[in-house]
């Protein structure tokens, strides 16, 4: 196990932070990420191919099937699973639907299909507790769990724009689409919309939902993030 945790850990080992936020999801996410590794790519320093990303993404779902099933990690039918737990069945959303356990955590089966990969779903979250399975549809879903907070404000554009730029985040909107994308030299950040930003009733500010990218020098928005993988 400490040797697995090095491996993936190496893979960000030019940002200590990213090291930690790996640590933070726990040993499955670690041994996860260390599993889809040993079937990817850097994908900061090959173009993109969506011929290859499927083959690759073929073979990390079939790497993290047999190592769930190893692990007694796969559950065919999670909404059974929730229900026999007690969950709520709350909402759903285009990429997660959610159950809620009373007022302490809400628990997610998250669909990777709109990732190129689960390497790059598992590079761009920091997932706690993880458990993959496969959905009623037959899709690869990923299971989370986040701890629950009461919503009391709602964002508005001007204040997720005023909040990104205290965090030292650029603002770069995309024609034709109206797309909005914050960027740093690391991270660039995409669905940051009002209905994925809250404050909480303590006035904390948490993004509950958004798309994270690593921003690699190929990106061209002036990214100088590597993969420890990448000499």
């Amino acid at each position: 196990m400490e040797n697995d945790a090095r491996v993936a850990f190496n893979r960000f080992r030019n940002d200590p932070s990213f090291q930690r936020g790996l640590a933070a999801g726990g040993r499955i996410l670690v041994q996860a990420a260390l599993v889809v590794g040993r079937h990817g790519r850097s994908v900061s320093k090959a173009p993109y191919d969506s011929e290859i990303e499927l083959e690759l993404g073929l073979e990390q779902e079939h790497a993290l099937e047999e190592w769930a099933r190893s692990e007694d990690l796969w559950f065919p039918d999670p909404h059974q699973y929730y229900k026999e737990k007690g969950y709520v069945f709350y909402g759903y959303g285009g990429e997660a639907q959610v159950y809620a356990e009373a007022d302490a955590y809400v628990h997610k089966i998250c669909r990777i299909g709109q990732y190129d990969s689960p390497q790059r779903f598992f590079d761009r979250i920091v997932i706690e507790n993880t458990i993959c399975s496969r959905d009623r549809q037959g899709d690869f879903v990923v299971l989370m769990s986040q701890r629950f907070f009461r919503q009391s404000h709602v964002m508005s554009e001007s204040e997720i724009s005023l909040y990104m730029k205290c965090l030292g985040f650029f603002k770069v909107v995309e024609d034709p689409y109206h797309i909005v994308k914050y960027y740093s030299d690391k991270v660039i950040v995409e669905d940051l919309h009002p209905g994925n930003i809250w404050m909480t009733d303590e006035g904390n500010v948490v993004i509950v939902d958004a798309a994270f990218f690593f921003n690699t020098p190929g990106l061209g928005l002036g990214g100088c993030f590597h993969f420890g993988d990448e000499e």
